[in-house]
C-alpha cells in the first residue's frame, strides 16, 4: 500500500498545518507546511540571512501549534540536546526556538562537522573532525538538517551509538527523502538494544522529495544530490503553491550550507543550471513534462489520484488545485520558451550583482 497523508491539526493558507503518513511504522513520520516553508522552496532565491529567517519561521510557526506543545512541552527543556550537523542543522537554530515558544533555559547543543564526498557510486564523510557533545542527562536528541542520501545522518547516529547515552527519543526535522527513514528505521533497532521503549520522530517539512540516484535521470540534474518533486509525497498546500519555475528548477532546496553562508556559490549552482536550459534544445512545456509530468484525462481521474494520497481532501479544494494546474501548464505551452529562460537568468543575476560570473554561464 503506498503512502498517504492524514491533517493531524491545522487550517488555512497562513498557518501551520501537520499531516501524519501513513500506514504506521514503527518511526512516526509527519510533514509540516507553513507559507515560511512554501516561500523558501518555490524561491530559490532567497538566501543568506532571509532564507534562514523563514525557515525558523516556519519551525517556530509549527511549534507554537497544540500539538507541538503538547508533544514538547512535557519538562523544562533539560533532557533535550539539540545535535547541529555544521553547517546545515545550524539553520534551525532550536535553542532559541524553544527559548521563544517554551521558556526553555536548559536545552544543551551539540556540534559536529559532516562533510560528505563522493567515492565511485557511494557517498562518504571526509571531514568529522570536530565533535562536541553535550549529552550528560539527556534522554532526547533533536536534529535538523537537509538529507539526500542520508550520509551524515548515518554518521551522527555511529557517533551517539559509541557514547554512554541511554536516548528515550530521537526527534528529526528535515527537508529530505525516503533516505531519512530508510537511516533512521535502520538505527532504531541498535538504540533500542540499549533502551527498549526508545522511539524515533521525523518531521518533514513541506513533503518528502525524490532523490535523483542515476546520472542523465533528469537534465541537468546532480545524482546523489538533487531533491526532486516528481514523485514525492507533498503536502497538498505545498504542491498548490508551486509555479512554472518553481516545477522545473533543479533542486527543491539546493546546497543550504552555501544557500545560508556562501551565497556567490549558490547563486552560481542556480545560474549555472539555468544557463544550462537557456542552452539547451528543451523547451519549457518539455522540461515541465519530464519534472512535473500531468497525465490527468479529466477531473474525476485527478480527484481519483489524489484522494489516494490526501484522503481527507475536499473536492472544492481539490478543484481549484486542479484548475490551477490546467492553467499553468496552458501557459507553459504558450511560453516563448527562450524568452523565459532569459527573463529568469537576468532576474537572477540582477539579484546577485556583485558575483563576477564565468562567460560560458
Amino acid at each position: 500500500m503506498n503512502d498517504y497523508l492524514k491533517k493531524i491539526s491545522g487550517q488555512g493558507e497562513k498557518t501551520a498545518v501537520l499531516y501524519e503518513i501513513f500506514p504506521s511504522s514503527s518511526v512516526k513520520r509527519y510533514i509540516i507546511s507553513t507559507p515560511y516553508t512554501r516561500k523558501i522552496l518555490n524561491k530559490p532565491e532567497i538566501h543568506g540571512f532571509e532564507y534562514t529567517y523563514l525557515l525558523r519561521k516556519g519551525l517556530h510557526c509549527f511549534l507554537k501549534t497544540p500539538f507541538a506543545e503538547k508533544f514538547f512541552k512535557d519538562s523544562d527543556g533539560s533532557k533535550y540536546s539539540a545535535l547541529h550537523f555544521l553547517r546545515g542543522g545550524l539553520n534551525f537554530n532550536f535553542i532559541e526556538q524553544f527559548y521563544r515558544c517554551y521558556g526553555f533555559t536548559k536545552v544543551n547543543s551539540s556540534f559536529m562537522t559532516s562533510q560528505r564526498v563522493q567515492k565511485g557510486e557511494h557517498w562518504k564523510i571526509k571531514h568529522d573532525q570536530y565533535r562536541k557533545f553535550a549529552l550528560e542527562g539527556v534522554t532526547t536528541l533533536i536534529a535538523g538538517d537537509v538529507i539526500a542520501t542520508g550520509t551524515t545522518l548515518k554518521n551522527g547516529f555511529d557517533c551517539v551509538l559509541e557514547m554512554p547515552v541511554k536516548l528515550d527519543s530521537f526527534i528529526f526535522f528535515t527537508i529530505g527523502t525516503p533516505y531519512t527513514e530508510k537511516i533512521i528505521n535502520l538505527y532504531e533497532e541498535k538504540f533500542r538494544k540499549k533502551n527498549k521503549n526508545f522511539k524515533a520522530y521525523i518531521f518533514y517539512i513541506e513533503g518528502r522529495f525524490e532523490l535523483i540516484e542515476k546520472r542523465g535521470e533528469l537534465p541537468f540534474a546532480v545524482e546523489g544530490t538533487d531533491l526532486v518533486r516528481k514523485n514525492a509525497l507533498l503536502s497538498p498546500e505545498f504542491e498548490a503553491s508551486q509555479t512554472i519555475s518553481s516545477q522545473i528548477e533543479r533542486c527543491a532546496v539546493y546546497d543550504v550550507g552555501a544557500r545560508a553562508f556562501n551565497w556567490r556559490k549558490h547563486f552560481r549552482d542556480i545560474v549555472e543550471y539555468w544557463g544550462q536550459l537557456s542552452e539547451s534544445e528543451f523547451s519549457v512545456p518539455e522540461i515541465y513534462n519530464l519534472r512535473w509530468p500531468f497525465s490527468y484525462g479529466d477531473f474525476d481521474e485527478y480527484e481519483k489520484a489524489k484522494k489516494k494520497v490526501w484522503p481527507d481532501i475536499s473536492k472544492t479544494v481539490l478543484k481549484k488545485m486542479y484548475e490551477k494546474e490546467i492553467k499553468m501548464l496552458l501557459n507553459a505551452i504558450k511560453l516563448d520558451s527562450w524568452e523565459f529562460f532569459r527573463q529568469r537568468l537576468k532576474f537572477l543575476k540582477n539579484s546577485a550583482q556583485t558575483i563576477k560570473w564565468r562567460k560560458d554561464v
